[in-house]
């Protein structure tokens, strides 16, 4: 038997060496970064069915003729917003990032919930709704 025999053998039956193979070329880690790449893809997805749903509604919001002025706001050192606008209907709090994963739009979304608990009437809860933008 050729050694060319023995290597496809090997490879076919013996789980252990298939496996150190695969560590040797580095197929193991091609396979991790491939994973962690999909991860990544199927967060900007979510991301993007995010923003798209944020971007209907101010447009519904738009297009029913409400106009809502938008401007960065700080409430205090902790609560610092690029976009809060209000029309003492309708809030709009948002933040504008070149990058945005699933924790920055979570801590956005923290953020926000934090400050209607402390602020209730500031951000008008109960009236006609927030919307969060990001």
């Amino acid at each position: 038997m050729s050694v060319r025999d023995e290597f496809l053998r090997l490879l076919r039956e013996d789980e252990v060496f298939r496996l150190a193979v695969l560590g040797y070329l580095g197929i193991s880690d091609v396979q991790s970064s491939v994973r962690e790449l999909v991860n990544v893809v199927n967060d900007l997805a979510r991301n993007q069915l995010s923003m798209i749903n944020t971007l209907n509604k101010v447009i519904s919001i738009m297009q029913r003729g409400i106009s809502i002025e938008t401007k960065p706001t700080h409430f205090n050192t902790k609560y610092e917003f690029d976009i809060y606008g209000t029309n003492n209907q309708i809030t709009i709090i948002g933040e504008a990032k070149t990058r945005a994963g699933p924790r920055t739009i979570q801590r956005l979304v923290n953020r926000v919930e934090e400050l209607k608990r402390m602020m209730f009437g500031l951000l008008n809860q109960g009236k006609k709704g927030m919307l969060q933008v990001l």
